[in-house]
């Protein structure tokens, strides 16, 4: 399983979510890369997975449609678009 670099599907999403906001190994933060470039923490992810798999199924653009995650490694910074929460550094 684990966080998938491209999301394609429902299943791709539901496995990137449930591996965590963590890669393995290494244990250095995942974020999620949506359709207009944002990037969105795990815990924004989590408590709206229903907008991001509805945009993944009717392929809306709306923001919500993630296109895959991306580790933030050693001295990178990525801040949430959505609740503005510093990950990585």
């Amino acid at each position: 399983m684990g966080h998938r670099q491209k999301i394609k599907s429902i299943a791709d999403f539901k496995a990137s979510v449930r591996a965590g906001g963590f890669a393995w190994p290494g244990g250095y933060p995942v974020v999620f890369v949506c359709d207009d470039g944002s990037v969105l923490c795990h815990s924004c992810i989590k408590r709206n997975a229903r907008s991001v798999m509805d945009s993944l199924t009717h392929k809306i653009r709306d923001g919500w449609r993630v296109m895959g995650c991306q580790i933030v490694e050693g001295d990178e910074e990525e801040i949430c678009d959505h609740c503005s929460t510093e990950i990585g550094g």
